[in-house]
């Protein structure tokens, strides 16, 4: 399991997970469970073990959504009625990680 710390130290690298703070962290935490550190941590892995360079051809551009795809079609699919309770719910990429 990922260290709170460990996500916190790899948020500055990464995208959005600059918006990841440790307060943040312990909210998804308490509301959804120890794993939602594994789940964010697991995507701040697989953002930092993606080449840069690999990411400037067509090919490449093609290859990471393959990858990106493969890597959040793990988290089991859920209507929005049935996992956040509304018809319509637009969560934040940590927000989805973390409610797995």
């Amino acid at each position: 399991m990922l260290s709170t710390a460990a996500a916190l130290a790899a948020a500055a690298e990464l995208g959005y997970s600059r918006s990841i703070t440790k307060g943040l962290v312990a909210l998804y935490t308490a509301k959804f469970g120890a794993g939602s550190n594994t789940r964010i941590g697991g995507w701040q892995d697989f953002v930092r073990a993606v080449p840069a360079e690999g990411r400037q051809t067509s090919k490449g551009e093609l290859e990471l959504l393959a990858s990106v795809n493969l890597f959040f079609n793990r988290l089991p699919f859920l209507t929005d009625m049935a996992h956040w309770g509304v018809e319509d719910f637009w969560a934040s990429p940590a927000e989805a990680l973390a409610s797995n």
